[in-house]
């Protein structure tokens, strides 16, 4: 099995629970929307904007909070998860492919790839060529990507092969790959995934276990906090990579 064969077929099915616990869990859920603000921060409001890449939807109903009169939508290559995400969000989306997508050229003001370039690795330079050409000219690609040299993400690349793409996620990496695209920004957006790593393997239960994961994701919340004052901001472990396409 090929690379991008093995990424299609581990990411084919919606994933309820991964919605659940990025809508429900309120120490995920303070987490998306402070990278929603970052993202408005750092490419202002739009008329249009596009998440290529888009899973079950979350992150567009998030970014339906600071991006209020926009029109969003989201590509998936799986067809199930476009289905549970029309069901379950506000967006136009598209079922496609990264590096063939069924959009028209310069229709959007910003295309958004979350976490999405490891799971590419065999043609990331393809899904930021594919990305460019459906923003408009002056418009913005958001690259969101875990630091894959950071401990953490690391452990997750040994404990989870299918993630083994993060290996060349790093910020030399990213700037390298879209530098000679257009003008390049990256910036660090979380110290550390703790949280997020709770939330990948525990999720967010009912009431009955509830009383047991505060205590567990709160004991995480603290140590990210305490990492914030003391870790150097460019050995953070989350990187958000702006690209602006030229205007000619």
């Amino acid at each position: 099995m090929t690379f991008s064969q093995e990424q299609k077929a581990f990411h084919a099915d919606s994933d309820a629970a991964r919605f659940h616990n990025r809508k429900a869990n309120p120490f995920i859920r303070v987490r998306e929307q402070r990278l929603a603000q970052a993202l408005l921060q750092s490419v202002g409001q739009c008329e249009r904007l596009v998440e290529i890449g888009c899973g079950e939807g979350s992150n567009l109903d998030y970014y339906r909070e600071v991006f209020p009169p926009a029109f969003l939508a989201g590509v998936d290559f799986s067809a199930e998860k476009v289905a549970f995400a029309a069901a379950n969000t506000e967006a136009e989306y598209f079922c496609g492919d990264a590096l063939a997508l069924p959009l028209r050229d310069g229709s959007f003001d910003v295309a958004v790839c979350r976490d999405l370039l490891h799971h590419v690795d065999h043609n990331r330079l393809g899904v930021v060529r594919e990305a460019l050409r459906v923003v408009r000219p002056g418009g913005k690609v958001v690259f969101l990507e875990s630091n894959g040299r950071t401990p953490l993400n690391l452990l997750f690349q040994y404990a989870y092969p299918v993630e083994r793409g993060l290996r060349n996620s790093t910020p030399a990496t990213l700037k390298a790959l879209c530098s000679e695209h257009g003008q390049v920004e990256l910036q660090f957006v979380e110290c550390s995934l703790l949280v997020r790593a709770a939330g990948f393997v525990l999720g967010w239960p009912g009431l009955a276990l509830r009383w047991l994961a505060y205590p567990l994701y709160g004991v995480c919340a603290g140590v990210e906090k305490l990492l914030e004052t003391v870790m150097p901001r460019r050995k953070w472990a989350y990187m958000l990579v702006v690209l602006t396409r030229p205007e000619q």
